[in-house]
């Protein structure tokens, strides 16, 4: 049986590996995590029922993690593929996340909002064509002034010659 409160308790307190501290607060660096921030109600570790939104290759996935599949870490989370359409994937959490905290709910729908924005924002920059800015090794710049300043000299001593 897993214990949330006690699972949390350890996590906030002892020791976890994807705590970040920062001036600006405390950050969680776990991929299933929906806010990004530390803290009891969006921890994916402590909590036996949550949910999350994850990219994978330009493909959305809804993924739920259940108490029933705890025993199992392989099975620990069910991935359901999302439509590429904004509407019909917010449906699709609607009827998968039916009966779950209101909470959770609304942080996944906002975690969803925000990757479709990035797929668009992707999108348009892709279209966009920019010139590339290459840098040059300092060592060949050096040799191509040195052969420019040669090829001056040599020019102005063929033209003092000829005069």
């Amino acid at each position: 049986m897993q214990n949330d409160e006690a699972i949390w308790h350890d996590i906030r307190y002892i020791h976890c590996c994807y705590m970040a501290k920062i001036e600006t607060g405390i950050f969680c660096r776990n991929p299933y995590n929906v806010t990004g921030i530390c803290s009891r109600s969006s921890c994916p570790l402590a909590n036996s029922r949550y949910a999350t939104i994850r990219d994978h290759d330009g493909v959305f996935y809804l993924y739920m993690k259940t108490i029933e599949r705890a025993h199992t870490p392989k099975h620990l989370w069910e991935r359901i593929k999302l439509p590429r359409n904004y509407e019909k994937a917010l449906e699709l959490i609607d009827k998968h996340l039916l009966y779950w905290p209101e909470m959770l709910q609304h942080m996944v729908k906002q975690r969803l909002t925000k990757l479709n924005q990035m797929r668009i924002r992707m999108r348009i920059l892709a279209l966009k064509t920019r010139e590339k800015i290459m840098s040059m090794p300092s060592l060949i710049l050096i040799q191509s002034r040195q052969r420019k300043s040669t090829l001056i000299q040599s020019n102005s001593l063929l033209e003092y010659a000829n005069h």
